[in-house]
């Protein structure tokens, strides 16, 4: 595979051929530190992303950043699995373009990327879109960090040749983030992801008396009262087949929920993310730190929530109660038995991603920006960029929001099935 060869002491690029020779000599070795090379490459096949498993697991170990939850392997592969079209089913919609760096052989980045074609357009995506909630590349740790991100994003540019690059949900702490600002990507929506930090506390009983007295005083009167219809039992399970099933019937909760009030989610209007997570909560051999915190009263599941872990960030996904239990506030009941539970585990962060909404704030502490990310580098790309990602969109997501909630309810029964 050909690729490229980086020449940090010099700012300098080479081009290496399939054979290894160079295209252009490297620089002179400065005096205060010695060169080194970086060879770049693109995965394009499953195949090749398969055989990516165990390096890249390793660089998870020294990539140093707890808050890449969606960028492991195992993540990855499941998400392969279910949203990466079939080999032999004609020209893919969507295809695989994950740009890696190799050191003296060893792999030491990762950029998990996509690209998608659509109305004539390449765009280049986060793999993992649209149930991944944060976007990340995954460097080693070390002094030349920023040139292998800039090496690998320019690598990208050159070797995809993308109509669009669109990068959503960069966190403002991502290995990423400072480089698609020096870079002048447009920021074309912004928001911020509440979480919790944990390790602020010596114990959870710090924690418990940190959050707002009438909050808790609510809850216990919830817990009673819920446990007045019959008893009331919290369960935290990790990957297994119980913990597939519950996550099947999170998403279907979700959608009726979703579809109840007339809203909209590009993630579950896709009729994939069932299977899928499906899929990451019951694989034992692929895990993906899933904890399933499931509420019951009487036996009746009354909330259910899916968080993922990586180290100590633990990411609420999916948060669904049942709608003849919202009196008794189950979701919030669960929520705070989970919260114990992980952070008994060692969790050090509990995050409740993007968008920022009034209810987190009763867990959370804190937040960090969000932000998508979009650039254009051609005329078709330029006119998707500025006329449908930045005003039409909008507009179109305001106009549905205005709409009936009878006619919003059928538009997204017809979304759903098209899907």
């Amino acid at each position: 595979m050909s690729g490229i060869e980086l020449h940090p002491a010099s700012g300098r690029i080479g081009f290496v051929a399939a054979d290894g020779s160079a295209a252009r000599a490297p620089e002179t070795p400065s005096a205060d530190y010695a060169p080194f090379a970086v060879k770049l490459g693109v995965v394009f096949t499953r195949g090749g992303f398969d055989a990516l498993e165990a390096e890249w697991k390793e660089l998870e170990g020294r990539v140093d950043a707890a808050h890449q939850v969606f960028q492991s392997f195992n993540w990855s592969w499941h998400w392969c699995n279910h949203y990466l079209p079939k080999a032999g089913g004609g020209k893919p919609c969507l295809e695989l373009a994950v740009v890696t760096g190799r050191m003296s052989g060893r792999l030491v980045m990762v950029w998990p990327l996509v690209l998608e074609h659509v109305i004539g357009l390449r765009i280049l995506r986060w793999l993992g879109e649209p149930v991944s909630q944060y976007g990340d590349a995954l460097v080693e740790h070390g002094p030349h960090r920023h040139e292998l991100l800039a090496a690998g994003y320019d690598f990208a540019l050159r070797r995809l040749a993308p109509d669009v690059v669109h990068l959503a949900n960069v966190r403002a702490d991502a290995v990423a983030a400072p480089l698609l600002q020096a870079e002048d990507v447009s920021v074309i929506a912004a928001g911020r992801a509440p979480f919790n930090d944990l390790q602020a506390y010596a114990s959870y009983c710090d924690f418990e008396k940190a959050l707002a007295g009438k909050d808790k005083k609510s809850r216990r009167r919830h817990r009673r009262r819920l446990g007045e219809k019959g008893a009331v039992r919290a369960e935290i399970m990790a990957e297994g087949a119980e913990a597939r099933a519950f996550a099947a019937r999170a998403v279907r909760m979700k959608r009726e929920w979703l579809e109840a009030r007339g809203l909209s989610s590009r993630a579950f209007a896709d009729n994939r993310i069932e299977a899928f997570m499906a899929e990451v909560a019951g694989d034992e051999r692929r895990p993906v730190g899933c904890r399933i915190g499931v509420l019951t009263c009487a036996g009746q599941t009354t909330a259910i929530e899916i968080v993922f872990r990586n180290a100590a960030h633990a990411v609420s996904h999916i948060k669904v109660y049942a709608p003849e239990f919202e009196m008794h506030g189950p979701g919030h009941l669960l929520t705070e038995d989970l919260i114990q539970s992980i952070f008994y585990e060692g969790a050090a962060t509990y995050d409740l991603m993007a968008p920022d909404a009034a209810y987190k704030w009763i867990w959370a502490d804190q937040s960090v920006p969000v932000r998508e990310h979009a650039l254009a580098r051609t005329r078709r790309g330029r006119l998707y960029v500025s006329l449908y990602l930045k005003r039409m969109r909008p507009k179109l997501k305001a106009a549905l929001g205005k709409l009936p909630m009878s006619v919003r309810r059928r538009l997204l029964r017809a979304r759903q099935t098209a899907e």
